[in-house]
């Protein structure tokens, strides 16, 4: 988030002469909206046409530019180390065959890797949009804010990510001549990562987190070196065996190795064999090491963790009160703007309002919307009907625009040709379960009956592979009459939500397209298996199961409506 300031004279216009225009005036209203929504706010924006197209030309380079970070970082799985053999530039050989030492085993991640030819090919392609982004952001700052004496763009990071993609390019060219066995450019990958405003503010909350971290681990550690020197000095000397045939002061023979001892059994789970041998020779020791654990595992090692989580909390509370402060005031400089397009009609009329999300929706990283939908947001926002927004209901706008919108028709084609249909009887019933207590974000009827379902088909899945692991196979006949009673049950969950909403409705929800798929791929399983050829069954029923196993994470989503699950992400 950035906060740009520049000294402006008491009768210098905020707005520039020619904001009369409309589409002029949207298009600076959508540039600083957008600012907005990540949480910037600058006091001057340029009124040149010229500045908005180079705004969106950063905007462009800037979508493809955080995609390849993310490729970049994936390109150290697959890229191969640089201590094998890197001399076939183009050829697509084996990781063992690459990678040979002369004794010993080597242990590699299983994945296959990309000749080093494709991986520089593709990095020098990466590093060259990289450079286009920078140099985009350069243009921005030079022509239009340096004169201002603004920074739109911040100098560090900017400088930062121009010496890392030299580093990169020198070392790529160097490797590409030399292939040397060390490299430069996975390092400088990490500090573009770093350069991402997101990554650096968490860096940055992490950072702030040290001094206080420091303060109560210095506790824990003093609390180790103390029962460290606790233990050495009563098990030194302990030189016999206890009735297990251990050494009673195993770790704690000098103070190097009581300290790690107790560090590792403090640290980690692994008390119990750490401590066992000295227990074993006589369970008196136990108190030591039950005070020991209490005050090192249990008290400091949970305050440090509370600490982390208030200090980072709190960091980041602040951090969104400045980006909410800096949304609403640049919210309100937008309404400024849009409200002297129509100097004789106060607020901002539907019209003006489609040119700025017309405008919005240039830029590259913005959702886009179409006439219908702003309508849509409009009407909404205009929750008076006074065919205009003043600055009290504008304030709502940074929030709509955020999500896409797309209109659904609700009720499906039978109903809107057989209206009468669903007045009564058995359609209108279907209908009251499926969008019963839906309004207010509760599970509608259905969906209770279907959790219960799927509940009692986890219990059969856990059954049945019982069954397999003891290779029972009595009850094959049972389970496979079962399983097709179930997906049975999930095809007629399919029918009452299709004869209750339209297809429209039933497809805008990602759960209820997993929900299709899986229905009708386990219907189809069922199906199967009275095919008469076992060995395709039996395959079947291999992948069967795993469909059901994914079809129980429905289940999953419901947790969320527990009073105390909710309270865990509160």
């Amino acid at each position: 988030m950035s906060t740009g300031k520049r000294k402006r004279k008491s009768d210098e216009p905020l707005l520039g002469a020619n904001l009369r225009e409309p589409m002029v005036a949207a298009e600076k209203a959508a540039w600083i909206l957008e600012d907005a929504l990540e949480g910037n706010y600058y006091n001057w924006y340029p009124d040149k046409k010229q500045a908005r197209l180079d705004y969106l030309t950063l905007r462009r380079l800037q979508g493809i530019y955080d995609s390849d970070i993310v490729y970049l970082f994936l390109l150290a799985f697959f890229e191969v180390p640089i201590w094998c053999d890197t001399s076939n530039s183009f050829s697509f050989l084996t990781p063992e065959d690459r990678c040979t030492v002369p004794e010993g085993t080597i242990y590699l991640a299983g994945l296959p890797h990309i000749p080093p030819g494709f991986s520089i090919v593709f990095e020098l392609s990466v590093m060259l949009v990289i450079w286009l982004k920078l140099d985009a952001e350069q243009k921005l700052q030079k022509n239009w804010f340096k004169k201002m004496d603004m920074d739109y763009v911040d100098r560090t990071f900017h400088s930062v990510g121009k010496t890392a993609v030299m580093v990169m390019l020198f070392d790529t060219v160097l490797f590409t001549i030399r292939r040397h066995n060390w490299r430069l450019a996975p390092f400088m990958r990490v500090v573009l990562m770093l350069c991402k405003p997101k990554l650096n503010q968490l860096l940055c909350a992490l950072i702030s987190i040290v001094n206080e971290w420091l303060s109560v681990a210095s506790f824990w550690i003093g609390t180790v070196v103390f029962f460290a020197w606790i233990a050495v000095t009563i098990f030194e000397n302990d030189t016999f065996k206890n009735k297990e045939g251990a050494m009673v002061n195993a770790g704690f023979d000098t103070f190097g190795n009581g300290l790690y001892t107790v560090f590792v059994a403090s640290a980690t789970v692994d008390f119990v064999d750490k401590f066992n041998p000295t227990f074993s020779a006589n369970r008196a020791y136990g108190l030591l090491w039950f005070v020991c654990l209490f005050l090192s595992n249990f008290l400091f090692l949970n305050l440090i963790l509370a600490m982390v989580f208030e200090t980072y909390a709190s960091k980041f509370s602040r951090t969104m009160q400045v980006v909410f402060a800096n949304r609403a005031r640049s919210v309100q400089e937008v309404f400024k703007i849009l409200d002297q397009v129509s100097p004789d009609e106060p607020g901002i009329t539907s019209e003006t309002f489609f040119d700025l999300t017309s405008a919005y929706g240039q830029s590259a990283m913005a959702p886009k919307f179409k006439r219908d939908d702003v309508a849509y947001i409009f009407t909404h926002l205009d929750h008076d009907g006074t065919g205009s927004l003043d600055e009290e209901k504008f304030q709502s706008v940074a929030n709509a625009l955020q999500y896409k919108f797309w209109i659904a028709r609700q009720n499906n084609y039978l109903e809107d040709r057989n209206p009468q249909w669903y007045s009564k009887g058995c359609l209108r019933r279907l209908k009251h379960m499926v969008w019963e207590g839906t309004e207010t974000g509760e599970p509608s009827r259905l969906d209770n009956y279907m959790n219960y379902v799927l509940l009692l088909n986890a219990v059969v899945v856990v059954a049945e592979s019982a069954q397999d692991l003891e290779h029972i196979t009595k009850y094959d006949s049972v389970f496979t009459a079962i399983e097709f009673a179930f997906s049975w049950a999930y095809v007629v969950e399919f029918v009452i939500l299709i004869l209750a909403m339209s297809w429209a409705e039933y497809t805008s929800s990602r759960a209820r397209l997993f929900d299709f798929c899986t229905t009708w791929l386990l219907f189809g399983v069922s199906l199967a298996y009275y095919l008469p050829f076992a060995d395709v069954q039996g395959e079947l029923m291999r992948y069967a199961n795993m469909l059901r196993l994914l079809r129980l994470i429905r289940v999953i989503k419901s947790l969320k409506r527990l009073p105390k699950v909710a309270f865990m992400f509160k």
